[in-house]
């Protein structure tokens, strides 16, 4: 259900019953009009990047805004040509998502209050539309990401790339 003011969180039943909705604002339009990524739900909240970089964190038991973000504004980043296309990686209490630009390249979250924990520079590129993944080697957990030319791994508890 496009709506031309603004972009709208739906949630549904197994059955695909309506639960409740929520408009949180202008989503990409400018082409290819719509959704950019999946919400990730963990706990009693969900998560999800809008289109144009904005993230939302909904308590889903209170169906309510609990806070946002934004790549352009919190993290200094432009916008993509075709808008951004992430969805959220959650591991316990932190959150990662990747801006992308020279100062925070990638960043992690409390993902309960929305404090920046650190940023990362990885590798100073433009964002790319592939989500981050945390792996384990050789007993060490790293954040792998992609940007505009560069895969790369950083620590996932300091943002050093590695």
């Amino acid at each position: 259900m496009p709506d031309s003011t603004g972009g709208v969180l739906y949630a549904l039943d197994l059955d695909g019953k309506m639960i409740w909705q929520d408009k949180y604002g202008v989503d990409w339009n400018t082409n290819f009009n719509g959704t950019r990524s999946t919400p990730t739900v963990t706990g009693d909240h969900l998560y999800f990047i809008s289109g144009f970089g904005e993230i939302y964190c909904y308590d889903i038991r209170k169906k309510e805004k609990v806070w946002t973000l934004s790549f352009l504004e919190d993290f200094k980043v432009e916008p993509l040509k075709y808008g951004i296309s992430e969805s959220p990686l959650i591991d316990g209490q932190w959150f990662y998502c990747t801006p992308g630009g020279k100062e925070n390249n990638v960043v992690c979250l409390n993902r309960i209050t929305g404090e920046v924990i650190w940023t990362s520079k990885g590798m100073e590129e433009e964002t790319s539309y592939p989500s981050s993944i945390l792996i384990e080697h050789n007993g060490n957990k790293m954040l792998i990401c992609v940007t505009k030319e560069s895969i790369f791994a950083l620590n996932h508890r300091n943002g050093g790339l590695l």
